[in-house]
């Protein structure tokens, strides 16, 4: 029965099954060949697309890529970038970004064997002051390593090379504070030691300066992002170009706790690594979801640009921060009243009680309080065209469902709060739910975490044979504590 869970492998499943991904343009591509070298006994190509300039307005670039086995792709940087098998698809909005595609494969290949590249361009017309620039080991064009944003032809040519190409790995700055003093220093590994560095493109925040060692310091003058590109160049004269962001803020005020509350229902009970919502003011000076570079080691961050919280004392993981919210996953502890603490960059608020016990079960909604559900081949279960571009189908009388929620409970074998679910086997509820629909028991199948995840739930559930159509009312029982009654799934013979 519980094979029927087979897991979404997503650190923000409710925010991917919103999502909706634009088709790749069917555009004039400009080709680009590339070179591959031997690099320590493997294969290494780095390429990245940066918009560079003015840039206009709905730009959209897709590079595909073939022929080389990349086993790893990494983007940085960019609004929106998206990763789909041998493809990345770059949306713009206001601001300069970059897609970095880095390919590491486990064999040697000779120099001289070539990897295709194609690059789609959509939704911009001709712009002279702008331009997407390939950044490689060694490039050359016709036009300076810089391609129009039009539509047309260009070819740029990665040569091979067999030096160990040194790889910056500074993902992200931290936060800068007006008037405080800032020292980073900027990372690297292989290529040949000693490293230095140096600024290409852009300018550093008014009041701090990046010396040859890849310090970035000094004392901020003054607020707002500052985007620029860093050039590392090893002991071995090979250069590459990072593209990073440094954001500074006012000093922050105090943060004051209006309330605290689960996640998915918004009431005031939470449970041990569940997700829970502090709302209020000055609660932070940005505003961000987590991504893939706050986490260590599969362990869930516990601050985001210098905002963390504390539960009776202990740190929780925290995947969004705002001025006036902030999410996060409520540590292992015990039942009772807790003090919930939030502190932003060095200055604590005020403690605010919250009551936690260990069952809050609650379902995760759609707008319009339906709940987030799911058939078994995880196409969404919800009204008839619910959401734009998205495929959505009702549940039906008898079909096996896929619920997802939180505050479900302890699992075997149980999972820390702060550490993503391993994927090696099943972390399946030790309390067994009872589900109903409109009033009536829906079988139940099984639950667990979904792996790759944190506190979330799926419940796989059979609905009532006999479920009239319409948006019936669905509840989960766990432990004595109860979903709210008014979350609804649309149900259509």
């Amino acid at each position: 029965m519980i094979q029927t869970l087979r897991l979404l492998r997503n650190l923000a499943v409710i925010a991917v099954l919103l999502s909706s991904v634009s088709a790749f343009a069917q555009t004039a591509a400009l080709s680009l060949s590339s070179g591959s070298g031997l690099r320590g006994g493997k294969t290494l190509l780095y390429v990245s697309l940066n918009a560079k300039g003015t840039q206009p307005t709905g730009l959209q670039f897709t590079l595909h890529y073939s022929a080389l086995d990349f086993t790893s792709v990494q983007l940085t940087a960019g609004p929106s970038a998206i990763a789909t098998g041998k493809s990345v698809y770059c949306g713009n909005t206001a601001g300069s970004y970059t897609c970095l595609v880095v390919g590491l494969n486990s064999t040697s290949i000779s120099d001289g064997v070539v990897a295709t590249l194609s690059l789609s361009i959509s939704g911009a017309t001709t712009n002279a002051t702008s331009n997407i620039q390939l950044d490689a080991p060694v490039a050359t064009s016709a036009a300076g390593n810089s391609l129009p944003i039009v539509a047309g032809a260009a070819s740029v040519t990665i040569f091979s090379a067999t030096q160990l190409m040194p790889n910056e790995t500074t993902a992200a700055l931290p936060l800068g504070i007006v008037g405080s003093a800032y020292s980073q220093k900027l990372a690297a590994t292989s290529g040949t030691a000693p490293y230095s560095w140096s600024l290409t493109a852009g300018a550093l925040p008014a009041g701090l300066r990046l010396t040859s060692d890849g310090t970035i310091s000094g004392i901020p003058l003054a607020t707002g992002t500052s985007n620029f590109v860093i050039q590392l160049t090893d002991h071995a004269a090979v250069k590459i170009n990072a593209l990073l962001a440094l954001t500074i803020i006012p000093p922050p005020k105090k943060a004051t706790i209006n309330a605290v509350s689960n996640a998915a229902d918004f009431l005031p009970v939470i449970s041990p690594a569940s997700w829970f919502s502090i709302t209020g003011s000055n609660l932070a000076s940005t505003t961000r979801t987590w991504n893939s570079t706050d986490f260590v080691n599969s362990r869930l961050p516990a601050q985001l640009d210098g905002v963390s919280v504390l539960v009776d004392g202990k740190p929780s993981f925290v995947s969004y921060v705002s001025p006036t919210q902030i999410n996060a996953q409520v540590p292992d502890s015990v039942s009772g009243p807790r003090l919930v603490q939030v502190i932003n960059n060095g200055v604590a608020s005020d403690t605010f009680t919250a009551q936690l016990q260990e069952y809050s079960p609650a379902l995760f909604t759609w707008p319009g309080n339906y709940a987030v559900a799911t058939h078994t081949d995880f196409t969404l279960a919800a009204k008839a065209n619910a959401f734009p571009a998205r495929t959505t189908v009702p549940a039906k009388p008898g079909e096996v469902i896929i619920l997802w929620g939180t505050g479900c409970g302890p699992t075997n074998p149980a999972v820390p709060a702060g550490q993503l679910v391993p994927d090696d086997r099943v972390h399946t509820l030790t309390t067994v739910p009872a589900v109903t629909i409109r009033g009536k028991a829906a079988e139940y199948l099984g639950g667990a975490l979904a792996p790759r995840s944190a506190g979330l739930y799926q419940l796989a559930v059979r609905v009532p044979a006999d479920a009239p159509d319409g948006d019936l009312p669905v509840v989960i029982g766990i432990g004595g504590v109860s979903s709210p009654a008014d979350v609804l799934l649309t149900v259509k013979k």
